[in-house]
């Protein structure tokens, strides 16, 4: 074979094996950007969370209230939020999201006139980590990103000869045929899969287990030191400035919260010089822009692991219980100091004082 022969063989491979990994994409469509399903798959998984909720905002979003944040918020049942505000709720919390992120859902809501009337957003601490980078499937993202004026490389075509889609339609096709467990990360509520069908606010029982030492033997605790946390980012606290100012031209009902920890993993942030400033500058400088609920403080619930999941995410009671002490239900015996109310550029008052 002529050097020519070879070197167009391998042109023409490649482009068919690119073209078959589109086709491929845009017939399982795993992230639901088309209005198309034509396998019939009832779940797809998918790799990139953001994606998938840009979809429904995309295809059939009419709700009166948002809950944003991490994945430590899309724990939180929505339809318990409809219960204390009324309407009907959407969780669009993502992993590991940023102030970035909760922005970006909220500039494109209003970009699709479909803004909410109530807000519920959730602030991790390290998420204003200066050194933190953003998260990649939010810069990839073409409906979150405000960041970058750069064409983002996941255009609508783009998106459909990746590499990540790929991977995606893999893990759907797979599924669909009955080679994995058929599971979904989201409910169609937005929530995390059993979310929506816990209603407790305290959980029934639980086993004795050390969560902390199996976060620490998995790293799974890292995060809080990793990167180094050296200043609280003036960026994003102007997204939040940025949120704030929206909702409020929007006539949003804005209320935000500092999520909770396991009380041995704020030990580690106490005990720490460096985090522990940055913890209280980073509670002074959210409590310069807007009044918020402070749950990342010693309390009963934080000190208790029968509240916890793992040491930084709450059990879906718990997140119920956190709904109890924002909207002050007090048919619920809310244990004292969890959720510290702090008014903007005021003394920190327990909310059960008011």
């Amino acid at each position: 074979m002529s050097k020519k022969r070879w070197v167009y063989g391998f042109l023409s491979l490649s482009l068919s094996m690119v073209l078959g990994v589109g086709v491929l994409n845009y017939i399982v469509d795993p992230y639901s950007m088309t209005a198309f399903n034509v396998l019939g798959i009832p779940v797809k998984l998918v790799s990139d969370d953001r994606s998938e909720k840009i979809s429904r905002i995309d295809r059939d979003f009419d709700f009166d209230n948002v809950l944003l944040g991490s994945s430590r918020v899309y724990l939180i049942n929505p339809l318990m939020l409809s219960k204390y505000v009324g309407g009907n709720s959407y969780n669009l919390g993502v992993g590991t999201a940023q102030i970035e992120d909760h922005l970006g859902f909220l500039l494109h809501l209003e970009k699709e006139n479909k803004f909410p009337k109530f807000v519920l957003m959730g602030l991790d601490f390290y998420a204003f980590n200066k050194n933190l980078e953003t998260n990649k499937y939010f810069t990839r993202n073409k409906d979150l990103n405000f960041i970058s004026n750069e064409v983002i490389s996941g255009e609508f075509i783009g998106d459909f000869l990746s590499f990540d889609m790929f991977q995606a339609s893999m893990k759907t096709l797979k599924t669909f045929i009955g080679m994995n467990k058929r599971e979904s990360r989201f409910d169609e509520n937005g929530a995390s899969v059993g979310a929506s069908l816990e209603f407790n606010y305290f959980p029934k029982s639980s086993d004795v287990v050390d969560i902390y030492a199996v976060a620490r033997e998995n790293h799974d605790s890292d995060f809080i030191k990793s990167p180094p946390y050296e200043s609280v980012s003036d960026e994003r606290l102007g997204y939040l400035e940025r949120v704030v100012d929206l909702c409020k031209r929007h006539h949003s009902n804005l209320v935000v919260f500092i999520t909770p920890l396991y009380a041995q993993l704020m030990d580690d942030i106490h005990n720490d010089v460096s985090l522990s400033v940055r913890l209280d500058e980073f509670k002074n400088h959210v409590a310069s822009i807007t009044d918020y609920y402070d749950f990342l403080t010693y309390n009963e619930v934080t000190k208790s692991s029968i509240y916890f999941q793992d040491p930084s995410h709450v059990k879906h009671t718990t997140g119920n219980l956190i709904l109890a002490r924002l909207f002050n239900d007090r048919s619920i015996n809310v244990p004292e100091g969890f959720g510290v109310f702090r008014i903007k550029n005021k003394e920190v008052v327990e909310l059960s004082d008011e």
